[in-house]
């Protein structure tokens, strides 16, 4: 039997599923209400998201996107913008 990881980060998946890994499970978390994929816990899937943690250009790619994203939702609600 294997053990299970059960991962709700959106960038975090789709880093992980671009490694070709599939999920054994994708479920809703009926409290929360968000989607989940659950990997098994290979010694790869430890691999995988520590050069997911230690890659810079993707954590500045993911700040970047995340910024992005708040400067939109700030635009249509007529706030201010800083160009």
């Amino acid at each position: 039997m294997y053990k299970k990881r059960k991962i709700y980060a959106l960038n975090k998946i789709a880093y992980i599923l671009a490694h070709n890994v599939e999920p054994i499970e994708i479920g809703l978390d009926e409290e929360s209400d968000f989607v989940y994929y659950v990997f098994d816990t290979s010694n790869e899937i430890y691999d995988i998201i520590n050069k997911y943690k230690e890659d810079e250009f993707i954590n500045k790619f993911i700040n970047s996107y995340s910024n992005v994203i708040k400067e939109i939702k700030s635009i249509k609600r007529g706030e201010k913008h800083g160009i």
